[in-house]
């Protein structure tokens, strides 16, 4: 007898007997309550078909613990652990696999949606184990064996996932999955290929205009307070501006470590010819040593880089780089992580000091095809040998961002705007604060744009246009300077 007949029966009771009989019946409905309400929790624990709860559980709150294996009918435990991987609440359906696993590890079904699991945490060779359990015993499963090539893929075993794919290929399988199947091996291919180490050589030619070639002072009005009355800029402290041309060559050699990681080794010369201005010419060679890493977990860089630089075929500085950064998925496209940097300046004529320039910050980038925006905010501080340099030694933020985007034809545009504010460690020694003689402390502003657009017609033809400007303003106006570049590049590489 259910609640609801109890209810309906007191009442017709109460409308017909005597008050003596409806407080017999009273107590005879409580005693039969108890009862029904203590079968009615039994069947809720043990019966298949009884009523569960609706509420889909949410991706981002704690996992609910599975049913007990004290009281949880088996079956049932099963079919709501397939449930929660076909909805993908991943979450919740690991803390279910591992209360499972114990009492259906090597059933076929559980085999199979534990190893879609396995999957999803990167567990691919795991994933192996269980998806072939399960085809020793149904081998004409096509959907489990889509799943073991992708495991085989995921666990960089090209030709095996390769022969999988191909395996159920040959079933004619529908449109729809014949054409994931296609998508599948063009990727293998493409991995295949990117396994294979690669040497190339280049050769580039580059013309441009350079409105501030030595990094001069562009100042039209008097200049600042000074202990030395000067009110005019030196003519060899104005900018300079000239055309140029430069040429370079250069090899890289690609050897990949695994399927998304590769060690990249570069050698690049160059000459830089100013007409009219051979004293600015220079002569460089750059070496590079760089990992790069790409997994679903992580971004990761390092790279080395050591140059020498001559300046009018005077050796003039050689510099030695060492940078890494390391992103990691924090929501949907959202990648996040740290960036540092530091380089070292070994000064190579009389009268110039050794420096060292470091940033530490963060780095975030979102992939929007065929969108990619990188945005990076640092501390920056850059120091000179010796002890008496605070005057040109400063620190201060460096905000950066960045947008690549691919557009038809092959094209890709870059636009970069950069911020940079900077405070000097001492007072400089020759300006002085307005109206008095004490020495001022300088502090700078450099915004910058750059804005670029490549064009590969061909794998071995590259064409780059570019268009830089660069803004500096300090409170000592004898410092304030700006700098526009416009170039055009070609690059072969053979």
């Amino acid at each position: 007898m259910t609640v609801a007949a109890l209810s309906e029966y007191r009442v017709y009771a109460q409308r017909l007997f005597t008050p003596l009989f409806r407080l017999s019946l009273g107590l005879l409905a409580a005693l039969t309550l108890t009862t029904a309400f203590a079968e009615s929790d039994s069947t809720a624990a043990t019966d298949p078909a009884a009523p569960q709860s609706t509420q889909r559980s949410d991706p981002g709150a704690e996992p609910t613990a599975p049913l007990s294996a004290d009281t949880a009918n088996e079956e049932f435990a099963l079919a709501k652990f397939v449930a929660m991987v076909d909805a993908q609440d991943w979450l919740n359906a690991r803390v279910m696999a591992s209360e499972l696993r114990s009492r259906f590890e090597g059933t076929p079904r559980f085999d199979l949606y534990y190893a879609r699991v396995l999957i999803q945490e990167g567990r691919a060779q795991e994933a192996i184990f269980a998806l072939e359990r399960v085809l020793a015993f149904a081998p004409e499963r096509h959907r489990v064996r889509l799943d073991l090539a992708r495991a085989y893929f995921i666990n960089n075993n090209l030709e095996r996932s390769r022969t999988e794919f191909e395996r159920v290929r040959a079933t004619n399988p529908p449109v729809n999955v014949r054409n994931n199947i296609n998508d599948f091996l063009a990727r293998i291919d493409a991995a295949q290929r990117a396994q294979i180490q690669q040497f190339q050589m280049f050769a580039g030619l580059d013309v441009g205009y350079d409105t501030n070639i030595n990094g001069g002072a562009t100042l039209d009005e008097r200049l600042a307070p000074n202990l030395l009355g000067l009110t005019n800029l030196s003519e060899s402290s104005k900018a300079i501006d000239s055309s140029f041309g430069r040429f370079r060559l250069g090899s890289t050699w690609v050897r990949p470590t695994h399927l998304r990681a590769a060690n990249i080794y570069s050698l690049q010369g160059f000459t830089t010819l100013y007409p009219g201005n051979n004293g600015y010419n220079q002569l460089g060679l750059n070496g590079q040593w760089r990992y790069q890493s790409n997994t679903d977990r992580s971004r990761q860089t390092l790279a080395v880089n050591a140059g020498q630089l001559w300046l009018d075929n005077t050796p003039w500085q050689f510099s030695l780089n060492l940078s890494g950064e390391a992103t990691y998925p924090v929501w949907e496209t959202v990648w996040l992580g740290p960036v540092a940097s530091t380089n070292v300046a070994f000064a190579q004529q009389d009268g110039r000091s050794n420096s060292v320039r470091d940033a530490l910050g963060l780095v975030a980038t979102v992939q929007d095809a065929p969108r990619r925006h990188r945005i990076s905010s640092q501390f920056v501080q850059y120091s000179r040998a010796g002890t008496e340099n605070g005057y040109n030694e400063w620190r201060g933020l460096a905000q950066r961002y960045q947008l690549d985007w691919r557009w038809p034809n092959r094209l890709t545009s870059t636009l970069v705007l950069e911020h940079q504010w900077h405070r000097y460690q001492a007072d400089d020694r020759l300006f002085v604060e307005q109206g008095t003689t004490d020495n001022k402390r300088r502090s700078d502003q450099l915004l910058s744009f750059d804005a670029s657009l490549t064009w590969v017609p061909e794998p071995w033809l590259t064409s780059r246009s570019g268009l830089r400007y660069d803004w500096l303003d300090s409170n000592i106006n004898a410092y304030s300077r700006d700098q526009w570049v416009i170039s055009q590049s070609l690059t072969l590489t053979f």
